[in-house]
């Protein structure tokens, strides 16, 4: 600690000549018959005195510096996942890698800080959740956690423990130049690959509706197994549904093999895709998987009013079109209305303030609406907004993460804030409590705040409101990225699906996904009345669920607000039926549903190490490439030649004198020994 005081030079020594003066004229020409000692004693503590009373009111200040030392942090990131106990060594891994590791962490903790995580398809955790249980495996994820979480701290090194098998998230090749660290990996697993036939993935609809035919794609991958002839079967309950007879051509091998089911009936159906004459191989987890479609019996009919032709048409048609969900008809505002109770939804794209009485008639007969592209602020249900004529703002699209009415995929909110930026009014927004923007407008750089897309559900019947014109814009780049335009019509039809969606009138309504993966957690709502329909939660609303094997599950519901909510956590794979019930005023109500969990089967679709991954890791980071049998060279590097070095933190701090309590203290014994000295000796 370094005392420096802050204040003008000639302070100090004024303070000084004060004290000597008042204290000369004090004692000057005293007599007495005691030592003269006595009184230069009692001149220097009273000098002394006066002299840190002027200066305690002439408000000196003091400056310290004091020096903080910070050890390198090196963080250990052990790979969790299903994978690291698949290769040969799997019984290294499980047996001695931890002690290999333990054995890094001791000899590193003498002169470093160390901190340990597991990870998978999430970082974080200072104790696996399940030894090698994970799921799914995310190092761009680990990369991300490492950053946000020790961002402030001097991050030595990183040293991951893993495989080098990802398959959920991005290259973590990409951001490891701009870590911030060293990154070290030790490659576990085996990297010689094997004769596999495997499914690589399927894709499918969510959801089918009763009497129609749905596409399925089972994406076939295999590796040196050129010139075998397999078949790759659909089944349900044991039945073949479809097979095609597939050769593979290659030593690395991909094809979509393509089928058309026919869903017969309604409710949760469960298939399996099956690659037959596959066996003999490594690996032959991957050979089959499972997916659930749901089944529904009915199709919502969709109105397209357009005051005039726009592009913004054709692409909302587009996302619509050949969407077994829904039955779009097209008409024009200046044709003759046809009768709006056969339909679930009216879109009005053009909205002027004549088409206010296209959604009156919507309000008297029920029916949700959706304005697109507006043309007027005026009679604009839903908000108020006070712009100036001809004045617009060009903006751009960024997710309300406070949005609750339903859900879109990690994909579509990843990819929105790329949606170019669409024209929109300019001036003030004010959007009443009742509606609930999924969408926000970004003026350059700036997060305005104001809603781009909004919907609202308290009125009756709800309805939404899309503020820009350019829509289309957004499907063009859709395509353009994706080579289809699967995100922008998601976004289309889950809106379509929201306010089409027929309203439960009942008092006791529970609301929940369908279908899941095993590693997601199921978040369920539930909302509980009174005959006046006022929302109450004074009763403990219960849920079982109940598996295939007849095992249930019981849950109480938690009081949030005016209504419930559950987290049920993660359920093994396979299907559920549960039952919610409460009892309220007297009555017992009851709900019942459906919920399937899929099996997450990504880390069994490889099983072949990638240390070139790792490779590339490290060297972009500034960092090394360890085997196991290398873990000697990894801690002398660490601990002898790793460049970790301890930064020193210097900090400044500026008080006033009059704030230090040992001033006060020096200052009452000096007033203390004058007093007992002049008590003692003097008679003054």
């Amino acid at each position: 600690m370094k005392i420096i005081v802050d204040s003008p030079w000639y302070v100090i020594p004024s303070c000084l000549a004060a004290g000597f003066v008042l204290a000369l004229l004090l004692y000057r020409g005293k007599k007495n018959d005691a030592p003269r000692w006595t009184f230069i004693t009692l001149f220097t503590l009273r000098s002394l005195s006066f002299s840190l009373a002027c200066l305690l009111l002439a408000g000196i200040l003091l400056r310290t510096i004091r020096n903080e030392s910070q050890k390198p942090l090196v963080i250990l990131a052990i790979d969790d996942s299903r994978s690291m106990v698949s290769g040969a060594d799997s019984a290294f891994v499980r047996t001695r890698l931890a002690g290999e590791i333990d054995a890094l962490r001791r000899k590193t903790a003498e002169d470093h800080d160390v901190a340990t995580l597991y990870f998978s398809s999430d970082a974080g955790e200072s104790e696996p959740k399940a030894m090698f249980g994970g799921k799914e495996t995310d190092i761009d994820n680990l990369l991300k956690v490492v950053r946000n979480n020790y961002a402030n701290q001097n991050v030595g090194a990183l040293v991951i423990f893993s495989d080098g098998i990802y398959n959920k998230g991005s290259n973590p090749s990409f951001g490891a130049s701009s870590a911030g660290f060293p990154i070290h990996a030790v490659g576990v697993g085996d990297t010689s690959e094997k004769t596999d036939i495997y499914i690589r993935r399927i894709e499918h609809n969510q959801i089918a509706y009763l009497g129609n035919n749905f596409p399925v794609q089972v994406h076939l991958g295999a590796k040196k197994s050129a010139g075998r002839k397999v078949r790759v079967e659909l089944l349900q309950n044991g039945s073949v549904k479809g097979s095609r007879e597939v050769v593979i051509s290659g030593s690395n091998f991909t094809e979509a093999v393509s089928f058309t089911l026919n869903a017969a009936s309604t409710g949760l159906q469960k298939y399996t895709a099956r690659v037959s004459d596959a066996s003999r191989e490594s690996n032959e987890l991957n050979n089959r998987q499972s997916f659930v479609v749901e089944v529904l019996d009915n199709r919502e009919k969709v109105l397209l009013l357009a005051q005039a032709p726009h592009p913004d048409i054709g692409a909302i048609r587009a996302a619509v079109t050949g969407h077994t969900s829904y039955d779009l008809k097209l008409k024009w505002m200046d044709e003759d209305l046809p009768p709006l109770q056969q339909f679930n939804l009216v879109i009005l794209h053009g909205f002027i303030p004549s088409s206010a009485r296209i959604t009156e008639l919507c309000r008297q007969n029920r029916i949700p609406f959706w304005i697109v592209n507006p043309r007027s602020t005026e009679g604009l249900p839903g908000a108020k907004i006070i712009s100036a004529p001809g004045r617009y703002n060009e903006a751009e699209p960024y997710i309300d993460e406070s949005f609750g009415y339903f859900s879109i995929s990690d994909e579509l909110q990843d990819f929105l804030p790329d949606f170019p930026a669409v024209t929109t009014f300019f001036g003030n927004y004010q959007v009443p409590p009742g509606s609930a923007p999924l969408i926000m407008q970004r003026l350059g750089t700036v997060e305005s705040g104001q809603p781009l897309l909004y919907f609202n559900s308290t009125e009756d019947p709800r309805f939404g409101v899309f503020l820009g014109d350019g829509l289309w814009k957004w499907k063009l780049r859709d395509f353009s990225s994706h080579n289809n335009f699967r995100l922008f019509a998601e976004l289309i039809s889950k809106s379509i699906q929201y306010l089409a969606a027929r309203q439960d009138k009942s008092f006791f309504r529970v609301t929940g996904p369908h279908i899941i993966s095993e590693n997601e957690s199921a978040e369920m709502s539930a909302e509980l009345y009174n005959k006046s329909y006022e929302p109450v939660n004074a009763a403990d609303v219960t849920i079982s669920f109940v598996n295939e094997q007849g095992k249930k599950f019981n849950y109480t519901f938690s009081r949030t607000g005016k209504g419930y909510h559950l987290t049920v956590g993660s359920l093994p794979p396979g299907e559920y039926s549960y039952r919610a019930a409460v009892n309220y005023a007297g009555e017992t109500f009851v709900r019942e549903g459906r919920l399937a969990v899929k099996e997450t089967v990504a880390e069994q679709l490889n099983a072949v190490a990638d240390h070139d991954l790792l490779r590339e890791i490290s060297s972009k980071s500034g960092g090394r490439f360890y085997t196991p049998d290398k873990l000697d060279s990894l801690t002398a590097y660490l601990t002898e030649t790793g460049g970790l070095k301890t930064i020193i933190y210097s900090q400044a701090l500026t008080s006033p004198l009059i704030d230090e309590k040992w001033v006060f203290v020096l200052l009452l014994t000096l007033l203390a020994a004058e007093w007992f000295i002049r008590k003692r000796y003097l008679t003054i």
